[in-house]
């Protein structure tokens, strides 16, 4: 894999605001005005999914749907119907396709149903490389199963789920299946589901972790989820649950919150503790609010983990550790 910079992201979305001259009974199609506003002050392209309802009657059954920008150019966009109307004709359309507006400001686009017209796509689109594993591919990024983790990001990292039980045990996330949710020209996305293994191959509580790829963009969205589906037992403590992305060369530097760190045996924690406070563990340091990302650099450039809404959503924490970075979704904490 080339020099590259990518970016994983738990939970990331766009804002999206709409207005449509599609009334209550309306016939003919009609436009659908989008406005993407970044809430980041970055600079960027980036990646937008969401929903758009119509009205009965606006959109035909076999309604192909064209985006334009501000300027009038085509767009490539991805639809997917997600609900109709008892007349056939859609109810719900979800969009995924990519806007860049400037920094705190705003992007406008607009929408109109049509028939039969040959739909832009991306440059570089996402493609299934292979139905039975299930690997996506979009320019030089890659997705494909692990050996030793849930996911394989081409030849530069494994992602690894890792739950912490009751007794301090280590029990690594497995995947049973895969299955691809999303194949389109924009994104991509594949399902993974699988359980926890204690070191004696025992099973417990089970997972999803929904991973997705989009056209031409380093980003990968990670979204994991907890399954309360053991074998035995209503009631299951657990210590911990943390996603790992560990680099497959020599990790260079890491960065928490915008401290630079060198890797050593030492971990370096940032905790947050509740909506008001965090702290820095093996280093000095304490805030309110972090921001919820790290940066790695390795033989291959650089990469970064973004957590969405990671002060509101506390506790949370970003973990450097000889392997690479580890993002507490349940962090462990000491009694009290």
């Amino acid at each position: 894999m080339k020099a590259t910079r990518l970016v994983f992201r738990l939970m990331a979305s766009a804002l999206v605001t709409f207005s449509s001259a599609l009334g209550a009974g309306a016939a003919a199609p009609a436009q659908i005005s989008l406005t993407v506003r970044d809430m980041t002050g970055l600079d960027a392209r980036r990646p937008v999914t969401g929903g758009i309802p119509l009205a009965v009657g606006a959109a035909p059954a076999d309604s192909q749907f064209i985006l334009n920008d501000d300027r009038g150019a085509e767009v490539p966009c991805q639809t997917s119907v997600l609900a109709r109307w008892k007349d056939g004709s859609i109810r719900w359309l979800l969009l995924d396709f990519q806007a860049g507006p400037p920094p705190n400001g705003t992007a406008r686009f607009a929408l109109t149903p049509g028939t039969g017209k040959r739909l832009p796509v991306p440059e570089h689109p996402v493609t299934i490389l292979d139905g039975e594993k299930r690997i996506l591919r979009s320019g030089s990024i890659q997705l494909e199963p692990a050996a030793d983790g849930v996911l394989e990001v081409g030849d530069r990292f494994v992602v690894r789920l890792v739950l912490t039980d009751e007794q301090g045990e280590r029990c690594q996330g497995v995947v049973e299946s895969r299955d691809v949710e999303v194949a389109g020209p924009l994104r991509g996305t594949v399902l993974l589901q699988g359980a926890f293994r204690g070191p004696d191959g025992s099973r417990g509580l089970g997972f999803q972790l929904r991973v997705s790829l989009f056209a031409g963009c380093s980003a990968v969205r990670l979204e994991p989820h907890l399954l309360v589906d053991a074998h035995a037992g209503v009631v299951h403590r657990v210590r911990g649950l943390s996603l790992e992305i560990a680099p497959r060369t020599l990790t260079k530097t890491i960065s928490l919150n915008g401290r630079s760190l060198k890797p050593t045996d030492r971990s370096v924690r940032l905790f947050q503790v509740d909506d008001e406070s965090y702290r820095f563990e093996g280093l000095q340091g304490t805030g309110s609010k972090a921001p919820g990302w790290a940066e790695l650099v390795d033989a291959h450039g650089r990469a970064a983990v973004a957590v969405r809404d990671f002060w509101q959503q506390w506790p949370k924490s970003l973990e450097s550790v000889a392997q690479g970075l580890s993002i507490g979704l349940l962090p462990t904490f000491s009694a009290g």
